[in-house]
């Protein structure tokens, strides 16, 4: 059984494919690497392929969606695929820090935790800056690590940290978990066009007993102008408050309801009218219509 799993979805993404040799450079090389490709309409296939002949010394599966399903769906049938202690999505268009694998399967050894996090830094054309953990969100995880040992006491600001705005980053890539925890739990991604990463994250870490991090920018993440993020239309909306009412009914079901309700209703109207300020008032009216909490 290798160390790591290793999971990438892939969509017309044949410029990206070379790329993938930075995973050799890994300090850890006990993991097996899994391309999903979700049917795209380039050569990505093809270059995959290419990709796995120079590199047969490798352990690398490849795998292709009998229909598209977009990053979420793509990530749950790379799951189906692996075999690793450890878990981790990454994206095919990213860099990696060297130890990113070895440092975050390490900490979870050694402090047996179920889910670790890692920092960030975000290149966005030429400019650079690192999303990291602060010393508030740091207690909240401490404190959620220690209601976990009884969940009728879950703290509701512990609860917060992974609910909530600011909260343990949505992103799954810069996450590494337990496999047997997904499975267990049977944690997928949402089929939703946007916020499937946040309900998977949500949903790991409120099954996690433990949660570790590592506070440094070991992931980097490469915003492009063309990123899923910077989208916004109808589906874009929808799937808005679908995420919405994911936590919202995550609230009931925690018995948390009247302890976070007001800090929901405030991330609520930061969804939609601040970070989602790009939305024009037609879709910002579609919005408030279907959200029914």
């Amino acid at each position: 059984m290798p160390k790591v799993s290793v999971i990438i979805p892939l969509y017309n993404a044949a410029s990206y494919v070379p790329d993938l040799k930075q995973l050799r450079e890994q300090t850890l090389q006990d993991f097996e690497l899994i391309l999903v490709d979700d049917c795209s309409t380039d050569d990505t296939w093809d270059k995959l392929q290419e990709f796995k002949a120079q590199n047969s010394d490798k352990a690398i599966i490849l795998a292709q969606n009998e229909h598209n399903q977009g990053p979420g769906g793509t990530r749950n049938h790379g799951l189906t695929k692996s075999s690793g202690e450890y878990v981790i999505f990454l994206d095919g268009d990213d860099r990696y820090d060297p130890t990113l694998l070895e440092k975050m399967s390490k900490r979870l050894d050694d402090t047996h935790a179920d889910l670790v996090c890692c920092g960030i830094r975000v290149h966005e054309g030429e400019e650079t800056y690192d999303l990291l953990y602060d010393n508030k969100l740091l207690k909240q995880i401490a404190r959620y690590n220690a209601a976990q040992g009884d969940p009728s006491q879950l703290d509701a600001y512990a609860l917060e940290a992974v609910l909530l705005t600011p909260s343990i980053h949505p992103a799954p890539w810069n996450k590494m978990v337990r496999r047997d925890l997904l499975i267990q739990h049977n944690i997928a991604f949402p089929d939703l066009t946007f916020g499937e990463d946040r309900c998977w994250v949500i949903h790991t870490a409120l099954k996690s007993h433990r949660i570790k991090v590592i506070n440094d920018p070991l992931y980097h993440y490469i915003l492009h102008s063309d990123s899923l993020v910077n989208r916004f239309n109808e589906k874009y909306a929808i799937s808005s408050i679908e995420l919405l009412k994911f936590s919202f009914d995550l609230l009931l079901s925690k018995e948390q309801y009247l302890k976070l309700y007001d800090a929901w209703l405030y991330h609520f109207w930061d969804t939609l009218f601040t970070q989602h300020d790009r939305l024009n008032p037609e879709l910002q009216r579609l919005l408030l219509s279907k959200a029914h909490p």
